[in-house]
């Protein structure tokens, strides 16, 4: 079973992949290939990781642990929007497009992405003490 180590170990390699992130959309010019990889190397972690999650927070309801699971939910919902529309943007292969969505939607998406992660932690270590 996935632990809340196993839950922050995996919070620690997206943060790093975000910041990979932070540093591309930094650069004067795009360096599209690496985007791409690294955005497709956050969307297959998120991925794994959002399905241990559901997992995870079902068994800590099992086991009467009083989480606020639909706005956890709701948040990865909101996510998985930006993630789209990011996916979108470099699939239309429009420099302009890309550009945008990397200054407003990837930014946003970094951003809501660490304050969730944070959010879960701060659950996790909650229960934890009291568990």
């Amino acid at each position: 079973m996935t632990s809340i180590n196993d839950i922050i170990k995996e919070h620690n390699e997206i943060n790093i992949e975000l910041n990979e992130l932070d540093t591309i959309i930094e650069e004067d010019e795009i360096n599209y290939s690496n985007l791409v990889h690294i955005f497709n190397k956050v969307e297959k972690l998120w991925n794994i990781h959002e399905e241990k999650e559901d997992e995870f927070f079902n068994k800590l309801k099992e086991k009467g642990v009083n989480l606020d699971v639909n706005k956890l939910l709701f948040q990865h919902e909101e996510l998985r929007g930006f993630r789209k529309v990011i996916k979108n943007a470099i699939k239309s292969g429009s420099e302009f497009e890309i550009k945008v969505a990397m200054d407003t939607d990837l930014k946003m998406l970094i951003d809501k992405l660490r304050k969730h992660m944070k959010e879960e932690e701060k659950i996790f270590r909650k229960n934890l003490i009291k568990n």
